[in-house]
């Protein structure tokens, strides 16, 4: 029989046309995401933390059909007080699984463990124990689909005990708090695999180390509980309603609920490569999926005066963004501003197939003293920290790269530093790469503001940690104050066609390395064959796994891997992943170069 499932009612929810291709297991961009698997890695231990606060719940399997599950659940529900772990409760064709669910007596409290971020100051009387609100009463959109969530559990634990007390909670992150215990990462171990009827299962288990699973339970964690009962309330007539359209469309025989196409689609996780089969996207939007570049790739799209000319364009069936006209890229009251501007070279561009350069680009870059030091950072800010006194999401910085001009037309010269002990790193971090860089004259640039967030978080640190160095802190501000953000540049004076509206390091550089062939010559080092600089880059085998660092977030999970995961006690596997970090952070650095080269050479 086929059922709605919390998950279900979630992807519905954003699409009720991704429940069909949910069903048939279409592919989608997030197949292979590593940021998405990383994320994931965090909630399940965040699950397993919470459960470790209930000693007396039971763990139930449901490897099985979920209609066995169902009754398993129901057989220990029979009993006055009980705690069970991953309830399955069924109600006619709606499916959900409760992460904790406690029975006492004839009230029930309902326990759904996220790994998402949550500071008490924001609840309504800034001391915790609720969720944050609008000032008209309602529920703040970053928090709806948790709601919902947890809505959809109750409605189906009310269907099946009408006459019970139901108590909502969501079980959050406290970004406030931190833990006494350290390398609390390394007592989770974390394993994929795949299960009876094939799907994919995660499992994770707890190592308790220094008597640290008595102290969780003594409150030396980050969780918060917070009572959503209100939330619940005010979104569950609209979750039922829904929840019965979308089962319509699942019983008796699966069927697609008509798509609305138009510019929400964007971000859709369903348009996958054109060539990939099946194609939600493509069956979507037929005809109209085929134009490339296609105006959903038109950067900053979103509502407004400029969506509703794109949308129009849509429902015409004009989905070419060479077809759009540069003219109505104004905003209401008639004006262009500066992102309307680039989204109209932008289009031009496209048009011309060639590349534009906006405004003096070249007397920009020939402004700049030397020597110029393109630097940048690969780190971690994960739920779980990674060492005690941390809070959960907070910063920790573990690589940089710098690469050097001396004079103009000099050769570069490249540093770097990675650290590789399981200890606090930021302040050595922060150390070294002052000692490269120093105080002297010179221009420091990063590729998007990250760099600046992260030396203003280890600033931050010292304060808090006790951090007592006037020299670093001093260096520190002067460094924050004097960067130069070249992505900045890139937005105002360069489009090329081949970035497809973005300007992330990756796409930029892609784009020109394919269209310069003095650039290949000169960094043929970087790339093999006809493959670009990041293709380029090498996997690896990491505990049966293939590992490519060409990402942010593959960089967090190679260094997650290399000290807290499954190479920390295998020597060649931590220096490979060693070699992978330093590859990939280098090569930032060096495409700046790159780019920066390329620049002057066009503008000469």
């Amino acid at each position: 029989m086929k059922t709605l499932s919390k998950s279900d009612f979630k992807a519905a929810r954003t699409c009720g046309t991704k429940l069909y291709y949910k069903e048939l297991g279409y592919p989608t961009l997030e197949d292979e995401s590593e940021l998405l698997e990383l994320l994931a890695d965090g909630g399940y231990m965040v699950e397993h933390l919470a459960k470790l606060l209930y000693p007396e719940g039971i763990a139930l399997e449901y490897a099985g059909a979920s209609e066995e599950a169902a009754r398993e659940t129901m057989r220990h529900l029979e009993a006055e007080t009980v705690t069970l772990f991953e309830a399955t409760l069924l109600s006619g064709a709606k499916l959900a699984r409760a992460d904790i669910l406690v029975k006492l007596a004839n009230r029930f409290e309902l326990i759904e463990v996220k790994a998402k971020s949550y500071d008490p100051a924001e609840a309504p009387d800034g001391q915790g124990g609720a969720l944050p609100r609008n000032k008209n009463g309602t529920i703040p959109s970053a928090w709806r689909e948790y709601v919902e969530d947890v809505a959809f559990q109750v409605m189906v634990l009310r269907e099946l005990f009408p006459d019970a007390e139901i108590v909502p909670y969501l079980m959050l992150v406290d970004k406030t708090r931190s833990t006494t215990i350290d390398a609390m990462y390394q007592l989770f171990d974390l394993r994929r695999e795949r299960d009876a009827l094939d799907r994919d299962r995660v499992t994770v288990a707890f190592t308790d180390r220094d008597g640290a699973l008595a102290r969780i339970r003594e409150g030396d964690h980050f969780l918060a509980r917070v009572d959503v009962a209100h939330e619940v309330d005010l979104v569950a007539a609209e979750v039922a309603r829904e929840a019965e359209r979308f089962v319509r469309s699942l019983v008796p025989e699966l069927t697609r609920l008509p798509p609305e196409i138009g510019i929400k689609c964007r971000g859709c996780e369903y348009r996958v490569d054109p060539d990939a089969r099946p194609n939600g996207f493509l069956e979507c939007w037929g005809d109209r999926a085929w134009p490339a570049p296609h105006v959903l790739d038109l950067m900053q799209l979103r509502a407004g005066a400029i969506g509703d000319y794109v949308q129009a364009r849509i429902d015409a069936g004009e989905c070419a963004l060479v077809d759009l006209d540069p003219a109505r890229f104004v905003k209401k009251g008639g004006q262009a501003s500066e992102m309307n501007l680039r989204q109209r070279d932008q289009v031009i561009c496209a048009r011309e197939n060639r590349a534009l350069v906006r405004g003096e680009l070249g007397a920009a870059l020939r402004a700049f003293a030397y020597p110029l030091r393109f630097i940048d950072f690969e780190t971690s800010a994960l739920c779980v920290p990674y060492h005690a006194e941390m809070r959960p999401y907070e910063t920790v910085a573990f690589q940089w790269s710098c690469h050097t001009i001396d004079v103009p037309g000099g050769p570069m010269r490249h540093r770097e530093w990675i650290n590789t002990d399981v200890a606090f790193p930021n302040f050595e971090f922060a150390r070294s790469l002052l000692n490269e860089i120093g105080g002297g004259a010179g221009s420091v640039f990063m590729w998007h503001p990250h760099e600046r967030t992260v030396l203003s978080a280890v600033a931050r640190q010292m304060d808090a940690r006790g951090e007592r160095d006037t020299a670093l802190a001093d260096g520190l501000a002067a460094l924050i104050a004097g960067l130069h953000d070249q992505k900045q540049l890139c937005i105002e004076h360069y489009l090329h066609p081949g970035m497809g509206g973005s300007a992330s390091i990756k796409r930029v550089l892609d784009a020109i390395w394919r269209t310069d062939p003095e650039l290949r010559a000169e960094f043929a080092e970087y790339a093999q064959g006809g493959a670009s600089p990041y293709e380029s880059l090498p996997p690896m085998v990491v505990d049966g796994e293939e590992m490519r660092v060409a990402e942010g977030a593959a960089a967090m999970r190679a260094y997650q891997w290399m000290l807290y995961g499954p190479a920390r006690h295998d020597p060649e596997a931590r220096a490979a992943l060693r070699g992978l970090l330093l590859r990939y952070c280098k090569l930032d650095t060096a495409a700046m170069v790159m780019i920066w080269k390329h620049w002057l050479r066009i503008t000469a």
